[in-house]
């Protein structure tokens, strides 16, 4: 029997990328709750400690399960609700700020993360969806839902691009900074990719290719490695979300690579014998 990309590896490690940001997530929020419970208490805690355990319980719940295959769609839509009340908690973006231009910003890369991994997870309950329909129903790949989830990644992704239009002067000098030969024709090469692959992306536009592509970048400019050992060797916020978004951008991209795949599989035909047997027979008199 043939293998298919359902029956490989590639699923599972996207859903391990993303499920790795909320489990990290669950585990760094549980030890600070549990620092903050010890200190005060529970009456005096502000109104988001109050949330703190169920969103706790979402994140390593609905982490573990996502990891593991266990109800993909619903463990998925439980990390959504998780999702929702952490940048709920999270507050609003200070006044006067900008949700793409300021880098550095916490708030506004836990924007970033939040809607990134919603499209992970919106594209995983698609893939799954698709790999459960039988031949008769409906093809899960078109519709609102993968629409969301591709204008989560691609939409985001063509965003940075923007970005780095804005700030050219500035990612020049600090890739150059860094020993990055030619820095200004690679920030061009990136910004080029990023836009138009993007936006391909968005609109279902040779969709595997351009996640292939946008695969490949992101590995190299994001380095998700490279980001949790950022992160680990430093413990700024700031790097967390940063290596968040690259674990959900990596694991988004795979998904919508298997999705399309999934999606253009032909479905087995019906053998002669069996549509004969299925066809009504007609009575009639001699």
């Amino acid at each position: 029997m043939p293998v298919t990309v359902s029956d490989s590896w590639l699923p599972a490690a996207a859903r391990a990328l993303i499920a790795a940001a909320f489990i990290w997530s669950g585990a760094i929020n549980l030890f600070a709750f549990m620092g903050e419970f010890s200190r005060l208490y529970l009456s005096t805690m502000s109104m988001g400690s109050r949330f703190m355990p169920l969103l706790i319980i979402l994140e390593l719940g609905g982490g573990v399960a996502f990891l593991l295959g266990l109800e993909i769609r619903r463990s998925a839509l439980v990390l959504l609700a998780a999702l929702t009340l952490d940048q709920i908690l999270s507050g609003p973006i200070p006044a006067g700020g900008n949700w793409l231009l300021l880098r550095g910003d916490p708030p506004v890369l836990h924007l970033h993360r939040t809607i990134i991994l919603a499209g992970g997870l919106l594209l995983a309950m698609v893939y799954e969806a698709n790999q459960a329909r039988s031949p008769t129903e409906t093809d899960a790949g078109i519709g609102l839902v993968p629409l969301l989830g591709r204008l989560c990644i691609g939409g985001m992704i063509a965003a940075y691009a923007v970005r780095d239009v804005i700030d050219f002067a500035m990612v020049t000098t600090t890739l150059s900074q860094e020993g990055v030969p030619l820095a200004p024709v690679v920030v061009i090469a990136g910004i080029a990719i990023r836009l138009l692959a993007g936006w391909a992306l968005v609109i279902g536009f040779w969709t595997r290719l351009v996640a292939m592509v946008l695969f490949v970048h992101t590995i190299i400019a994001e380095n998700p490695a490279y980001a949790i050992l950022r992160y680990l060797n430093g413990h700024a916020e700031t790097d967390l979300y940063a290596a968040h978004i690259a674990l959900g951008l990596t694991g988004g991209l795979i998904l919508a690579f298997l999705k399309e795949g999934a999606r253009r599989r032909r479905r087995p035909l019906a053998k002669p014998a069996q549509a004969l047997a299925a066809r009504p027979v007609e009575s009639g008199t001699t």
